[in-house]
């Protein structure tokens, strides 16, 4: 077998080398396949008769380490829509965003979940609703299949109906479903208005309703829910108030019209009734929960925005449970919590406020340390309103900020920098500001305010900092860039709202490289655009699309230390990489929950040592990956190998060997590495004509 016989057996990205010369293949097929299992590799292999020289393909970066709690995990939520509970008091969540109904016990202990994405029996496309019958069978509101199924309470899948349109029978997006003491199953029809009544099997009985404004008619119904006496109580999202009728849909009472009052309503979500026929309403825009008599009579609230035990971002469902507590989901917290039927906090599950874990991380920036070295991490946890900082390993050092609009309190920080003496920078989009602190959250200083002239901002969302320490900063809906001096004093702006070149259409984020060129990545116009340091429109590429170099909502952009462009796209859920210029290179990742997958990254970042951190915001957590160090080789004499590498700066590696790149029995090197010239080597002695070499990561 001849030397490219041998190497088109294989499926590794290499070189093969030999006594006749050299013959390589760079295979891309098995780096796709295995770039995040257990071990990656760069191989070499010597030819005992001759010396020779390396070939190599390029090989993306590898996943080392992530921060943070995915939501996948059992227990914790992303956008948890609904909850309903059953006879013994255990507790179901639709958690929308994994496409998945979770099971806990009345003490919010995680038992365990169903559903995964897609039409098939069983699973779904955003769970928006939930109920439980006097079976213990569950039903769930399947929006985007427009579908009810129907589970048991172990979540085996008993049945489904419905299907696309407005024939009775059919949805547009069910957001909600009920059922009452008969059994009969009430499903809230969004988008065709209505209310479908149906029995436990899915037969069609009756519908009412229609979209307008009427009494009996519906404005986007989304919640509704059962009272003893049959009557249906539906939140209208639309029209901003709740409607009551009897069991056949006749129209008997409403309340609530737009505003911030008690008894007012902004985005009613969804409603519930206790067993003393108090109603409860979950008043999403307004952030609070309210509560009415059967009548719509005003008894009370609970109204406290933020992101703390017994506060809310956004409550999209309100339950009762056994003991006559109260259930809310908060959807932008991730949270579900219990209260008393008076509104005491009792308990918080899902929480996502703990230190060291994210609730939707938008930016990020490496601090510096000696030699250029990464020591710490900074992060704009978004959500919580706060900064947190780790070290080069991931581990939990310090956070700092909470909500509101004092010196260093924040509303969706969406935006951090750091600089060389690790000053910190935070973008602090609803307060339309830039706050400035120590290394260690001290507040230093702060600038901006609300507006459209030079030095104001209207959702600033991303910094970056040149080489000469000015301050890019991205006024995402004034559609500009604004860059300023370390001490916040104007300097200039471009851009404007529009598709030419140099103008912007919710630019999202921004990076400066070695030579001070601004590169910004241009959101809705599915583009990067490059700037001089001085805003001088220089280059553009990209299109809407699905190929190579195309995007689809460009969300961050970094630049790496030979000035490679790398951009997160948010809907693709991969990380493409471009030359400085715009040629595209290469690209990585997919949806999903997996170490290498993402969901929604939305801000990346490279350190001086190629380090590169993505903050994954729809998975809450941040991914950090680095390259593969490139092997060399060097034949010292016929008898001998100096191989060589450099050592990356957060993976420890074991230098293995091979004889047949068929087999898995790879050895360790029995040689000891020494440093030399911040260069790992090794002096081998191969023992057979096709000796192979791999740095596999070790445990």
């Amino acid at each position: 077998m001849n030397a490219l016989q041998k190497c088109s057996l294989t499926t590794w990205s290499m070189g093969c080398y030999t006594s006749s010369g050299i013959a390589a293949e760079a295979a891309s097929r098995y780096m796709k396949n295995s770039l995040f299992r257990t071990f990656w590799l760069l191989a070499v292999a010597w030819g005992i008769l001759g010396a020779t020289t390396p070939l190599f393909a390029e090989i993306p970066p590898v996943f080392v380490y992530q921060i943070g709690l995915s939501p996948a995990v059992g227990g914790q939520f992303q956008h948890p829509f609904d909850a309903a509970v059953d006879s013994s008091n255990n507790i179901y969540i639709a958690d929308s965003q994994y496409d998945r109904v979770q099971k806990l016990n009345d003490n919010g202990t995680f038992m365990f979940a169903w559903g995964s994405t897609g039409t098939n029996s069983g699973q779904f496309s955003v769970p928006r609703g939930v109920a439980v019958d006097s079976n213990n069978d569950v039903y769930v509101a399947d929006q985007n299949n427009h579908r009810i199924e129907k589970f048991n309470s172990a979540g085996t899948f008993i049945t489904s109906w419905g299907s696309y349109g407005t024939a009775p029978g059919e949805f547009r997006n069910p957001t909600a479903v009920a059922v009452d003491h008969d059994n009969n199953v009430y499903v809230s029809d969004y988008y065709n208005g209505r209310i479908q009544k149906f029995t436990s099997t899915g037969t069609f009985i009756m519908t009412w309703g229609a979209n307008g404004t009427g009494n009996g008619q519906l404005g986007y119904p989304l919640g509704l829910t059962v009272d003893a006496s049959n009557n249906i109580y539906v939140a209208e999202f639309g029209n901003n108030r709740v409607q009551k009728f009897d069991s056949n849909g006749n129209y008997l009472t409403k309340w609530g019209t737009l505003g911030a009052a008690p008894g007012q309503f902004n985005s009613p979500q969804d409603v519930a009734v206790d067993a003393s026929n108090q109603v409860y309403v979950a008043d999403a825009s307004n952030h609070r929960i309210q509560v009415f008599t059967s009548s719509g009579s005003f008894l009370a609230q609970w109204n406290n925005q933020g992101n703390g035990d017994g506060q809310f971002s956004f409550p999209t469902s309100v339950a009762v449970d056994r003991n006559n507590d109260i259930l809310v989901c908060d959807y932008y917290n991730n949270n579900v919590q219990k209260f008393a039927a008076d509104g005491t906090f009792i308990a918080n599950w899902g929480n996502q406020t703990t230190n060291g874990q994210f609730n939707y991380p938008t930016s990020l920036s490496p601090g510096v340390g000696g030699a250029g070295t990464t020591t710490t991490l900074y992060v704009a946890d978004t959500h919580n309103d706060r900064i947190q900082k780790f070290d080069a390993a991931g581990t939990f050092l310090a956070a700092w900020g909470e909500s509101g609009t004092n010196a260093g309190q924040f509303s969706e920080p969406k935006g951090v920098a750091v600089d060389v003496s690790n000053t910190v920078y935070v973008a602090d989009s609803q307060n339309n500001r830039i706050q400035k602190f120590d290394a260690n959250g001290i507040f230093m200083s702060q600038w901006g305010t609300g507006g459209t002239n030079a030095g104001e901002f209207n959702v600033p969302t991303s910094i970056a900092l040149g080489h000469s320490n000015d301050v890019y900063v991205v006024d995402s809906q004034n559609n500009r860039i604004q860059k300023f001096t370390p001490g916040g004093d104007f300097l200039l702006q471009w851009g404007s709202y529009g598709t030419n070149d140099g103008q912007l259409i919710g630019p999202a984020s921004v990076a400066v490289d070695r030579s001070n060129n601004v590169f910004v990545a241009d959101y809705f116009n599915h583009r990067v655009q490059k700037f001089t340091s001085s805003g001088v429109f220089v280059a553009k590429w990209g299109i809407a699309g699905t190929n190579d170099g195309q995007f689809d909502f460009p969300a961050g952009i970094a630049v790496d230390p030979s000035n490679n462009v790398y951009v997160a796209d948010a809907s693709f859920s991969y990380i493409q990489k471009f030359s400085n210029s715009g040629q595209f290179l290469s690209k990585w990742g997919s949806a999903g929950t997996g170490p290498g997958q993402f969901s929604l990254p939305l801000a990346i970042v490279i350190d001086a040592n190629n380090n590169i951190f993505v903050a994954d915001a729809g998975n809450n957590r941040v991914q950090v990956f680095t390259y593969p160090p490139a092997l060399t080789v060097a034949l010292l004499n016929p008898n001998a190998v100096l191989i060589s590498w450099a050592p990356p700066t957060l993976l420890n590696l074991n230098l293995e060997k091979n004889t047949d790149l068929k087999t898995t029995n790879w050895l360790p090197v029995s040689e000891v590495p020494f440093l030399s010239n911040n260069l790992s080597r090794v002096i081998v002695t191969p023992t057979n004509r096709y000796q192979f070499y791999r740095l596999n990561k070790a445990p």
